[in-house]
């Protein structure tokens, strides 16, 4: 085995130049022409900034001006568009139902909405339209269908939902077949 020299410290002689060098940058310093403005220590201090000079007011940066709520249309969100475009679906449709993968194509056609950058917006949809019936009831806005011929997944608009858009679009038909109707007072006499 070995045997370890023990060791010894040497004394400190280049404390001595490095003290004298920190005190000749201190001079410098404290000599300095006083048109430069001190530069702020990094420590906390007795001293405050009030001896600097006063900041710029030039150099305030300028609030940013926001967008009124009132100026823009709200973007619709996919449940929103969704109830909207199978409310809106014929009878033959309604009764078969829609995918997810069919409505965000649909919606995207209309012009409704849109995937801001997601991957897999059909998957986004059916999760949140699942959740939304689940957690609402009967009070929620889609109705899953039953499998039928081998089609799951496939969703239609709640009849409540449905009965009331369903009233609205009838009383517009029978508006303009009753706008239609009337007789022209040219042919008569």
């Amino acid at each position: 085995m070995a045997k370890k020299k023990p060791t010894t410290t040497k004394p400190a002689t280049g404390s001595t130049a490095t003290d004298k060098a920190r005190a000749a940058a201190l001079a410098k310093l404290t000599a300095a022409p006083a048109t430069q403005a001190p530069k702020p220590s990094r420590t906390k201090s007795s001293t405050t900034l009030s001896s600097a000079a006063p900041p710029s007011t030039a150099a305030k940066p300028t609030p940013r001006s926001r967008p009124r709520t009132g100026d823009a249309p709200k973007r619709l969100s996919a449940l929103d568009a969704a109830a909207q475009v199978l409310r809106d679906l014929s009878s033959k449709d309604a009764r078969l139902g829609l995918s997810a993968s069919e409505l965000i194509d649909r919606m995207a056609a209309a012009g409704l909405w849109t995937s801001p950058t997601g991957k897999t917006p059909a998957a986004t949809l059916y999760a949140a339209m699942i959740r939304e019936s689940t957690s609402k009831g009967d009070a929620a806005r889609f109705v899953r269908l039953e499998a039928t011929d081998g089609k799951r997944g496939r969703f239609a608009a709640s009849l409540a939902t449905a009965s009331t858009t369903r009233d609205a679009q009838t009383q517009k038909v029978q508006t303009k077949v009753q706008t239609q109707k009337t007789p022209s007072r040219k042919g008569a006499a």
